[in-house]
């Protein structure tokens, strides 16, 4: 199986955090954009890559405390 795209979503506590790290200093564009929703979101796009955006502080902290706890990770790459 080839993959010719790959779409990330992250999430963020607060997606304005997000925002300034893409758009402001990576200079990614939005493409479409909920940010007023009861869950904000956004897709962003530069030269061909997109990426989801999501604001959603239990998806944040759940996904950044398996990345930063190698024990998890390991247990998760052995599958």
């Amino acid at each position: 199986m080839n993959f010719t795209k790959l779409v990330p979503n992250v999430f963020y506590k607060d997606i304005n955090t997000g925002l300034k790290i893409f758009v402001d200093c990576l200079e990614f564009e939005i493409g479409h954009s909920e940010l007023d929703a009861h869950q904000p979101f956004c897709v962003l796009e530069k030269d061909g890559l997109r990426i989801n955006l999501f604001q959603n502080a239990e998806f944040a902290k759940t996904i950044l405390n398996f990345v930063w706890q190698p024990e998890i990770l390991k247990k998760f790459m052995k599958r």
